[in-house]
């Protein structure tokens, strides 16, 4: 019996629960996500032993630190975390007997094991899911792509024309009179 209760062994549980079908996966994408955010403010103590995280305190944390993350988007980490700690440590537990808690209510035969298909389109899902949400990508055409990151939550209009303005310097105006 597994008694890995890292930061770690947490995120490696949520993989393997999707790619496995012991979690939704659409559910464990996003605990995936929101572990992932919030484990940036563990402490050392926090980091050695899950058992010891109190959420609540930890969101708090990145409140603190990082002032883009909307307190919206924070509740809802705190939930996902809070649901991804039941289970996890549930499966650590007793990983013969695990169920995942919002799979529970699914009917006995929505239960299967996946595919090898299933399980490699769910690991390549699991992969993209790095991407940052502080940074918008601006697809430009072909292969280029512009990020855009710490915009405020609170963006008027007139700090918005004021961006435009500088993106607009940036133009190089022999190529737009060729069109």
């Amino acid at each position: 019996m597994s008694t890995d209760y890292s930061p770690e062994g947490l995120l490696a549980f949520l993989k393997e629960a999707a790619m496995a079908g012991r979690m939704n996966p659409a559910t464990a994408r996003s605990r995936l996500q929101a572990a992932q955010r919030l484990f940036a403010q563990l402490t050392t103590v926090e980091r050695a032993d899950l058992r010891q995280l109190d959420v609540s305190t930890l969101v708090t944390r990145c409140q603190k630190v990082d002032s883009t993350m909307r307190p919206e988007v924070l509740r809802v980490y705190e939930k996902r975390m809070r649901d991804a700690l039941t289970d996890y440590f549930r499966f650590v537990e007793n990983p013969d007997q695990f169920v995942a808690s919002a799979s529970e209510r699914r009917s006995a035969s929505a239960r299967r094991t996946r595919t090898q298909e299933e399980q490699a389109l769910e690991r390549a899902k699991l992969s993209i899911t790095n991407a940052r949400p502080d940074v918008i990508p601006v697809p430009l055409g072909g292969d280029e792509v512009v990020y855009i990151q710490n915009l405020p939550t609170d963006l008027s209009a007139a700090q918005a024309r004021k961006i435009i303005r500088v993106i607009e310097a940036f133009v190089d105006a022999p190529e737009e009179a060729e069109e």
